[in-house]
């Protein structure tokens, strides 16, 4: 079982390719659209009960916070899909515990 201290790393390991959405093959993605891509998989990797759920959870100034790590199914998230999201412009935020991604 993956534990939340592992996603975390991953975002921290692939922290240099935040924001290069033109290094994601074309056929890979689900729009041409950075946050829509990563709100699927995001979606994809949702617990069933949170599927009902707004992805974004709160906004501070320039700033959109979406779910925590507990509404992911973390077994079913691969290295790959932390990248991805990485180059969608979504950022593990110590501070408030969730994932984030500037607006």
């Amino acid at each position: 079982m993956k534990e939340e201290e592992e996603i975390v790393e991953l975002f921290e390991k692939y922290n240099d390719e935040y924001l290069k959405f033109d290094k994601i093959p074309v056929e890979e993605r689900f729009s041409n659209s950075p946050d829509l891509c990563a709100f699927n998989l995001l979606y994809n990797h949702l617990n069933e009960e949170h599927k009902f759920k707004d992805i974004i959870q709160g906004a501070e100034h320039d700033e959109i916070f979406l779910m925590s790590l507990d509404d992911l199914l973390l077994d079913d998230m691969t290295e790959k899909d932390i990248l991805y999201l990485t180059r969608c412009g979504i950022r593990y935020n110590e501070e408030f515990g969730s994932l984030s991604m500037f607006v």
